[in-house]
Parts: C-alpha cells; structure tokens; sequence
C-alpha cells in the first residue's frame, strides 16, 4: 500500500509539472544537504561564473561540509546550478542564463518544497553568476516566489499558483560585474582590443556586459529599475566580496559598484591593515592608511558616452546597502579571479574561500535563528 501511495504522489508532481510551461522534471539536481534534517529548509543557490561549471564550486561545497569549521544550526539545501555548464550555455546571454537558472530553481522547489520544508532563499553568484543572480531574483519576484525577508513566516505559504514562497536571506556576489567590463576609459591599446575581441570570445554575454557607444539603452542599465532594486532590498543582507587589485576580468570599480578612483592603488597606500584573525588577505579598510581617503578619491573617468549609462546603475545600485568585502591577493595568486573561491588548487584560495563560507553561515545564521526564536 505504502508504494502505491508513493506511485501516486510522483506522477501527481508529474502531472504538476507537465501543466506548468515553462518547468521541467528532467534535471539532475545537483545537492548537498547541511545541517539538521528536523529543521524548516533554507534553499541555498550557488551560480557560477561564464565558461564555469558546478566544478567551480566543488571547493566551497567541501567547505561547506567541514563540521569542524561550520555548525548549520538549521537546515541547507544548496543548489548548484546544472542547466548553463560550459563555454555554449554561458555566452548566449545574462538573460539565457538567468531563464534557465529561474526554470531549474522552480523546479526544484516544485519537486522538493514539501519535501525539505523550504522557507528561506539565499543566492551566491561567483563573477558573471552575481549579475544573472540579479536577473533571476528578480523574476522570481515578480512571480511572487521570493518574499521580504522581513516577512518570515512560521509556516509555509503559496502563491497563486501554488508555489512556496521562500523569505529572501542573504545575496551575495562574489567578484561580479555589475557595471560591466570597460567601466573606465581605456588608456591602453589591451584595453581597446579587450574590448573588441570580447563579443567574438563571449557572444551575446560579452555584449550584455558592455557600456558601449551604442544607442540602444543597455541591459545593465535596465536592471537598475523596479523591480530589480526592489528585490535587492528584500534581502536582508546584500554582501560583496571582490579583489582591489589583479582581476583582470573584474576590477575594482565594477565589483564594488563605485564611481570613485581606486583607493588601493599602490601609489595610494600607505600602510595597509588585515584582518588576519578572519582571513589574511581581507583588509582592514578602517585601519589602513591611505595618501588620500577612500571617499576622498577623484571621479573614476568614463568615455564620454560610457558615462551616460555607468553614472545612473551606480548611482541606483548605491540605493541599497552594501556589506563589502576587499580582498587583496600578491600577483603571486594568480589567478585572483578564480582563486577568491578556490576554483582551482592554489595558494591564497583556500584561506579565501574558507573567509566566504563562514561570510555566508554567519549573515544566514543571525538571520534565521532569530526568526526560529
């Protein structure tokens, strides 16, 4: 009797998922389970950066499982994202990649929101992954999935058409793009040419990303209107964590959302201070001494019709509050961009990568412990 009542359930969520268009019951989730089983669900979503797989966070996931250094006090599923592997999936655009992030997340909670209790929504996007985090939150909420996480509530609820909804937790954007690549001028001839070659290497994602000359208002710009700010502030903590220097693919001003020259150029440093009780390569900006203060620094200087459009998703982005974290790794760490989450076996990931996992337990912990209370 007991396997025909299963038998009946899973073709009921068949059946579920047939009727809906635009969700799939083919995906081969790709999920670990933390933290005790008896608690409500926190459902965890890790995007990966272009030309990236789930490999890229095999590291975090590992560190994640430590229970030497981590003690989930409730329950976390987290969710790598299958659906955009590789070189073909990641170049056809931030919007290709987000619509097949939407699908696979509500899926999964179609198929397993019962199952693991789900009430709670976090996301952590790794370069590119942070902006089509940004897209896909953003149509999750418009679907009424995504709820303030001001509002947690005690029990489950649905939606109109029958989905949980899950109280938004942490976001957070590990060395992302959002004002694009090429924020500044280009003074040199590498810039000029990155800029050319990078629609031919990155398709339609590389297109997405730049602030160029063009006429037509660009994608990055109209994720700076409602709803898109509207769900950012939903979350009850926003954190980002990006290298001050030696990211080629991100730098400074695009991974920190600021508008000002950077503070932590060489010529610019005095003395700079870590926090080496958390990580040693996470600066202690307070405690730094600077030739000229942070928000004292020049205006970072644009092309002049760049501008236009960098100017207002800074301004909007800066709408919202930031919890920023500013790593610095030796030129010796290369690659800096991959290595703050350890995507490969290196000097300097590991400490990093162990910094952003106890980041991420601490922002959800405060968060939802105080809602069990």
């Amino acid at each position: 009797m007991e396997k025909l009542e299963s038998v009946d359930v899973a073709e009921a969520v068949r059946r579920r998922l047939r009727s809906v268009s635009d969700i799939d019951d083919g995906y081969d989730f790709n999920i670990v389970e933390l933290g005790p089983k008896s608690n409500t669900g926190h459902l965890m979503v890790l995007c990966h950066g272009i030309i990236g797989t789930v490999a890229d966070f095999n590291n975090m996931v590992t560190e994640m499982q430590s229970v030497e250094r981590h003690a989930w006090s409730h329950r976390m599923i987290v969710l790598r994202i299958t659906s955009n592997g590789g070189y073909h999936k990641t170049t056809q655009g931030v919007q290709f990649y987000a619509n097949n992030v939407v699908r696979e997340i509500k899926s999964f909670i179609i198929q397993n929101g019962d199952k693991f209790d789900l009430q709670y929504f976090s996301i952590c996007g790794h370069s590119l992954g942070g902006v089509v985090a940004r897209e896909a939150i953003k149509r999750l909420w418009e679907q009424e999935i995504l709820v303030p996480g001001s509002k947690i509530a005690s029990s489950p609820r649905k939606n109109v058409k029958g989905y949980r909804q899950l109280s938004t937790v942490l976001f957070m954007a590990i060395a992302s793009p959002f004002v694009g690549i090429n924020v500044a001028k280009e003074r040199s001839c590498v810039g000029a040419l990155y800029k050319t070659l990078a629609p031919f290497a990155a398709g339609q994602t590389a297109y997405d990303l730049q602030l160029d000359d063009r006429t037509q208002e660009p994608l990055l710009h109209r994720m700076v209107k409602a709803p898109y700010i509207s769900v950012l502030q939903a979350f009850e903590h926003r954190v980002i964590i990006a290298n001050v220097r030696n990211d080629f693919l991100v730098p400074y001003n695009t991974a920190f959302i600021r508008d000002l020259e950077s503070p932590f150029k060489e010529t610019n440093i005095k003395q700079l201070a870590f926090k080496n009780d958390i990580c040693p390569y996470l600066i202690d900006v307070e405690k730094s001494k600077f030739c000229v203060p942070p928000d004292e620094m020049p205006p970072l200087t644009y092309d002049t019709k760049r501008s236009q459009w960098a100017a207002p998703i800074i301004r909007e982005l800066n709408k919202v509050s930031w919890i920023r974290h500013h790593i610095l790794m030796d030129s010796e760490h290369f690659p800096q961009h991959a290595q703050i989450i350890e995507k490969h076996k290196g000097k300097g990931g590991v400490e990093c990568l162990r910094f952003v996992v106890k980041e991420i337990e601490a922002r959800i912990e405060s968060c939802v412990s105080r809602s069990l209370k």
